[in-house]
């Protein structure tokens, strides 16, 4: 185990005293983790405004970040308005056919939005399993911590396409929120009001059929057009002016090759799947480790009996092309540990013999918009989803991050306000606090990005930024390979259920300083 990561004698060591020293400066040098907002927050999900603010929230984009912001603000605004662009509808198209993972704070999110959600995908075809992604580290097991749960039971998360989930999101939406209209159209631009500038005036939309409209005196304006990042664009040409260096972007040249298999009731049967296929929900995953190489996979079911094989990797590798090359790129991963054989012939069988369809994506550059550093952006205009922050999708957050963000923004406007307008400084408490719980998300996900080379970093950083976050963690993996509540914490942190900083706790950085100097006392004593 001693070389499992690279885990070498000098960082073994070095990460046992680190641990002791934290624990002896923790409280100087350490904030304590900040209050979650999830316990106090989730709580005032689905709870509708006793007195409305007058007016129309107008939601520009019909993603799922825009329909969970639509539904949010049914509960605060007398009327709303989802503009649903036929080019964002093409953009959502272009993700749709490639995993998507939703978080147990997802999850959470959903079911308090509209409680019968698990049953409604259930009948689309859903998987609801446990919320365990057989996640292998480089091949290492890095086992999910079922027994710190009542009856050694995780908590179940969904097994939805994208395009499953989309569809089922808007009739949810439609069919509970009457208050919620749908406008087929783009958003064009958006006008200062004329009393002050300090709130937009009116939003101009155009119809599919060309015709502009204009939308006045909206309550809330939300930015919901995803990776199209509109409000900077808009903001501009109503005449605030935005710093050019409020967009911050890297590009990790990430790539997926797809394939969907459809598992016919007689395949079912004779596939090598653990516990059989009725059993099954994620099935495996070969996560990446940057030592080793820059490829992995992910295996799991989907709804209505498919299965997805992605393969991706960072910068330059052999992309397979077609469904014959899916098994070269399984057995070409490299890593501590080894690809299963069961995997292997998972693999040959569904090639060989289900129905498939596949599909190549080349991941879009990861951006950040800091608006919480904007000094003027309108009191009524905020952003949400990518259209804020754009995540490598290869860590699977980007639904769960705007399930924060929706959450946050729930929370802001069930505080008491007047019924006419937004108080002056909604959306810079907003942004500030999107910033607050999202910018270490970014952090850590461009820590990973940037340990491979292929990777462009922000303009003025180098590839060694984040070195230690990566270390760091390598460490914390390896440590709840046996250690139960080091495991439970990296879940429910991974699982948006509880904030990063837990990672650094007192008693987190002992057990991963203590099981870092048990594996260097190993190792040398094997000299």
């Amino acid at each position: 185990m001693s070389q499992v990561f690279s885990d070498t004698k000098s960082t073994s060591l070095a990460v046992a005293l680190f641990a002791v020293t934290a624990l002896a400066f923790y409280r100087r040098v350490l904030r304590p983790p900040p209050t979650p907002f999830w316990g106090e927050d989730l709580a005032l999900l689905g709870v509708t405004r006793d007195v409305k603010y007058r007016g129309t929230a107008v939601v520009c984009g019909a993603s799922v970040s825009g329909t969970l912001t639509a539904r949010i603000c049914a509960d605060h605004f007398d009327k709303v308005i989802l503009v649903d662009s036929p080019g964002q509808a093409k953009t959502r198209s272009y993700q749709q056919e490639h995993p998507h993972a939703y978080l147990i704070f997802m999850l959470d999110v959903l079911a308090r939005l509209w409680p019968s959600f698990l049953q409604e995908a259930e009948h689309s075809g859903g998987v609801r399993t446990p919320a365990d992604f057989q996640i292998h580290h480089g091949g290492i097991s890095i086992p999910a911590p079922h027994k710190a749960f009542p009856s050694a039971k995780l908590p179940e998360t969904i097994l939805l396409r994208r395009a499953t989930l989309d569809a089922l999101l808007h009739r949810l939406l439609f069919r509970h929120q009457s208050n919620v209209k749908r406008y087929l159209g783009t958003v064009v631009r958006l006008n200062p009001s004329q009393e002050t500038k300090r709130r937009l005036g009116s939003v101009v939309v155009r119809s599919t059929d060309g015709v502009e409209e204009i939308i006045e005196d909206p309550a809330l304006v939300v930015d919901c057009t995803g990776g199209l990042q509109a409000g900077l664009k808009w903001l501009p040409e109503a005449g605030y002016n935005l710093a050019d260096n409020l967009r911050t972007s890297y590009d990790p040249k990430t790539r997926y090759f797809t394939t969907t298999f459809t598992v016919s009731d007689e395949l079912k049967g004779r596939l090598p799947i653990p516990g059989g296929y009725s059993q099954a929900g994620a099935i495996y995953g070969f996560g990446a480790d940057v030592t080793y190489g820059n490829t992995g996979f992910v295996i799991t079911r989907m709804d209505n009996d498919t299965i997805l094989v992605c393969c991706f990797g960072w910068g330059k590798f052999d992309v397979p092309k077609t469904v014959d090359d899916i098994i070269q790129h399984v057995r070409s991963v490299q890593g501590p540990g080894k690809v299963p054989t069961w995997v292997l012939e998972l693999v040959e069988i569904l090639s060989s013999e289900a129905q498939h369809d596949c599909k190549y994506l080349r991941l879009s550059p990861c951006s950040f918009i800091k608006y919480h550093t904007a000094p003027n952006i309108p009191s009524n205009f905020v952003a949400v989803g990518d259209s804020l922050l754009q995540l490598n999708p290869a860590f699977g957050q980007g639904c769960s991050k705007a399930a924060i963000q929706v959450t946050a923004l729930n929370a802001l406007l069930s505080r008491p306000h007047r019924p006419s307008y937004l108080p002056d400084d909604f959306s810079q408490t907003f942004f500030r606090r999107s910033a607050e719980y999202l910018e270490p998300v970014w952090d850590a996900t461009k820590a990973i990005d940037y340990g491979y080379p292929s990777t462009t970093p922000i303009s003025g950083e180098a590839h060694s930024k984040g070195a230690f976050i990566r270390w760091y963690m390598t460490q914390v993996m390896l440590a709840a390979i046996h250690n139960l509540n080091v495991s439970l914490v990296m879940f429910n942190v991974q699982m948006f259920s509880a904030p990063g900083t837990s990672l650094i706790s007192p008693s987190i950085l002992w057990s991963v300083g203590s099981a870092s100097l048990k594996r260097f006392l190993q190792s040398i004593s094997s000299i």
